[in-house]
């Protein structure tokens, strides 16, 4: 899953923040576990199926250390959502400059695709967790997902310095999901495609985005 990690105590750290940090390392880790259960559980059984209990026993820890971590059962799939929009967000911020914003986003998005730690099927996962959350949750559970997204629309706004309007820098995060999402697909089901290659099914839907439909 793509999120971020506490990184390991420094050498010279003394005893005490060292301890700190591995506690703080491990509860991280922790709750990963957790965010990861919650989502392969919906993605194989549903939102409705998709319980604390259940979610505890694959993650192979209590119920009451559950709770230690997330409120409710809805906050761990969008802990998992909320960390790979962070890590977007991340590379979106510190990519070089300059640089056209469809060929930006297409070899960030394309890296962590191509990511062994991440791949495709953590892709996958984003992209389907987003759109059953999008359409199954809570009214205010709803609107922190389209926060997530809002966050990665300005940080793509503020990357670009006036090059888009917020507006399109919003769209933009969504038509470019939509298009991995579809080379994903494409590529997996072979029904439209006659088995090519993921990357160049990924590269041919970012030269359409960038040309535009005409």
């Amino acid at each position: 899953m793509a999120v971020m990690h506490i990184p390991p105590a420094q050498e010279g750290t003394s005893d005490n923040a060292r301890t700190q940090s591995l506690r703080e390392r491990k509860k991280a880790e922790t709750r990963d576990r957790l965010a990861r259960a919650s989502v392969e559980l919906l993605l194989e059984y549903g939102v409705e199926q998709t319980t604390v209990s259940e979610i505890t026993a694959r993650a192979g820890v209590s119920t009451r250390t559950f709770h230690n971590y997330f409120a409710h059962r809805d906050d761990a799939f969008l802990h998992y959502i909320d960390g790979f929009f962070t890590q977007l967000g991340k590379a979106v911020e510190s990519y070089p400059e300059p640089a056209p914003v469809v060929e930006m986003l297409k070899n960030i998005l394309w890296d962590f695709i191509n990511n062994p730690e991440e791949g495709l099927d953590s892709a996958r996962q984003i992209i389907a967790v987003a759109e059953q959350l999008s359409l199954s949750l809570p009214h205010e559970e709803k609107n922190r997902t389209n926060e997530i997204f809002d966050e990665l629309g300005d940080t793509l706004f503020r990357k670009t310095d006036g090059g888009l309007s917020r507006y399109q820098a919003h769209l933009a995060v969504h038509l470019v999901l939509a298009a991995a999402t579809t080379a994903i697909e494409a590529h997996i089901t072979k029904s439209i495609t006659g088995g090519r290659d993921l990357k160049s099914l990924f590269n041919e839907a970012f030269d359409l985005l960038h040309r535009g439909l005409g």
